[in-house]
């Protein structure tokens, strides 16, 4: 059991007490990891192995908004823009995901100051989100030898 000497006085006790159980479920470098994100404004603690669960909101053809996490769907160029290949896109990805609850498993943080997570989404009859929408036509993430 991992036992936090001290917490900010800024947190709400709630989450204080939130972050705690967390932390007795993680390893001793995750519970340093949010420890340490404790004392970052504004941070939000997402551990790794569990997934994220929850209703998406679709942000644009490659990204979703999952519990307050952005996540970009692995696999996927990201969309970007008001073109009309993008508001299709879009529009594939939110019928996909009305009335459902996806699960997200988080593969890797994006780069340095970046909010959004890469991660791999599935519908809870266990259809992945990115190769449904490789399936129908989004524009797959270019390979190392295809942009050479």
């Amino acid at each position: 059991m991992f036992h936090l000497p001290h917490l900010p006085q800024s947190l709400p006790h709630a989450w204080a007490h939130s972050l705690t159980r967390t932390v007795r479920a993680l390893s001793p470098g995750a519970a340093r990891a949010a420890r340490t994100a404790a004392n970052v404004p504004g941070a939000v603690v997402v551990p790794s192995r569990a997934p994220l669960v929850g209703r998406p909101h679709v942000l644009d053809g490659s990204t979703l908004l999952v519990r307050q996490t952005r996540v970009h769907l692995a696999g996927l160029a990201p969309q970007g823009g008001e073109t009309r290949k993008s508001r299709h896109a879009r529009q594939i990805l939110r019928d996909l995901c009305a009335n459902q609850r996806v699960q997200v498993e988080i593969l890797e943080r994006s780069p340095q100051g970046s909010a959004t997570v890469i991660g791999r989404a599935r519908l809870p009859d266990g259809r992945d989100l990115s190769a449904e929408m490789l399936a129908r036509g989004a524009e797959p993430l270019p390979t190392e030898a295809s942009a050479a």
